[in-house]
């Protein structure tokens, strides 16, 4: 009696001890579960907060449209036109009440986004630069003054020819006119953004205005190698008359082709000082074109 009730008892506690091991499994698989759903639940709001637009204050359309409109435009060379149909489209595979914004708007975002990093650029810029300052462009009755710079304590630029990659915007600005007081008191602010830059000289196009404004600054000037070359050219051959027969006749033989059958072939466009800076352009064409034999006063091989 006493052995079969020993045995009873122990087969109610090896129950018991297999209850207890499942318990404790079943509680620990419980308590993985809920953790992998708190995980999921804050990756899901996580996500959540992500898809969600990003308003902006003063701004009709959220972050995520803008950032990715001024990245087309900058990064991928988008229209402005396939830009703005891009995020539109954007929105409404996001589930968002956006439509697509205009063209215009599209064109605000990437000035702002530009002017922006001009200002922002300006307070890490440090060493010591050589400057570009240029004003002959012209934007509809303005004239727009802008300021360039090449890192000079980077090394390398005097063996290798200048890139875009070698180039930062230091200032620019539009005005009506740009006399000498004026570049002056623009040379100032923009040196006086970045403390830490020095502008060891400026290389220009030998503007009056231009050269009277450095002088005045006391910064050191260099002609630009492209108009010096240029205005060499012009003091010996302006007077030439075959020369100027030729470029007459190539601008009447580049009005009667361009639009015809043969446009692919038509002249060069010149400019009034451009004849000079390209005359081995010019004739190159020519003797490509006939060997310069029709042309007057022009032998071939010239």
């Amino acid at each position: 009696m006493r052995a079969r009730l020993k045995a009873k008892a122990q087969r109610w506690k090896s129950a018991a001890l297999r209850t207890t091991k499942k318990q404790r499994l079943y509680r620990e698989r419980l308590r993985r579960c809920h953790r992998r759903i708190d995980r999921l639940e804050a990756r899901v709001q996580e996500l959540e907060q992500i898809s969600q637009p990003r308003p902006r204050a003063n701004h009709t359309y959220p972050a995520q449209m803008v950032a990715l409109a001024v990245f087309m435009v900058t990064q991928a060379q988008v229209s402005l036109r396939g830009t703005a149909k891009t995020i539109g489209y954007y929105s409404k595979l996001m589930g968002w009440p956006f439509s697509a914004p205009g063209h215009v708007t599209v064109l605000r975002w990437v000035l702002r986004a530009g002017l922006y990093q001009l200002n922002t650029s300006a307070k890490h810029r440090r060493g010591h630069f050589a400057g570009i300052l240029d004003e002959s462009i012209s934007l509809g009755g303005e004239k727009l003054l802008l300021f360039q710079g090449v890192n000079l304590s980077n090394g390398g630029q005097e063996e290798q020819p200048l890139t875009g990659r070698d180039v930062e915007v230091l200032a620019m600005q539009v005005s009506p006119s740009w006399k000498a007081d004026g570049v002056e008191r623009y040379l100032e602010g923009a040196i006086a953004q970045s403390r830490e830059m020095k502008i060891d000289y400026v290389v220009t196009d030998g503007g009056n205005n231009l050269r009277k404004a450095l002088a005045d600054k006391a910064i050191d000037q260099v002609g630009d190698c492209t108009h010096l070359l240029m205005n060499l050219v012009k003091k010996q051959y302006k007077d030439n008359s075959l020369l100027s027969e030729l470029c007459a006749q190539i601008g009447t033989l580049r009005r009667q082709t361009l639009l015809g059958r043969y446009g692919f072939l038509a002249p060069p466009t010149l400019r009034d000082k451009d004849r000079f800076l390209r005359i081995f352009n010019i004739l190159d064409w020519v003797v490509k074109i006939d060997g310069a034999r029709s042309w007057r006063g022009v032998k071939a091989g010239h």
